[in-house]
């Protein structure tokens, strides 16, 4: 099973930024795209795609390395959650 994470579990997870940066990261590719998972308009994140994107970064990884794990991550979902 995969956890879900709401915005502000992922905000304290990324060392404590704002709900902002959190959906300019979204649209920068930079985190994947949350899921709605009741239909509804609350927002949550995959807690491993949030775990793959930060040690990522902690490797060092370039802009364009994580916009690519963001793209894969994507189409791993394969429409289920």
């Amino acid at each position: 099973m995969n956890h879900l994470l709401n915005v502000k579990d992922v905000c304290a997870a990324m060392g404590g930024v704002s709900k902002s940066s959190v959906y300019n990261l979204v649209r920068a590719r930079l985190l994947t795209e949350q899921v709605h998972p009741m239909g509804g308009r609350a927002s949550r994140w995959l807690k491993s795609e949030l775990d793959a994107i930060l040690a990522a970064q902690i490797a060092g990884k370039s802009k364009d390395d994580i916009k690519a794990l963001v793209a894969d991550l994507h189409a791993k979902r394969g429409g289920a959650v």
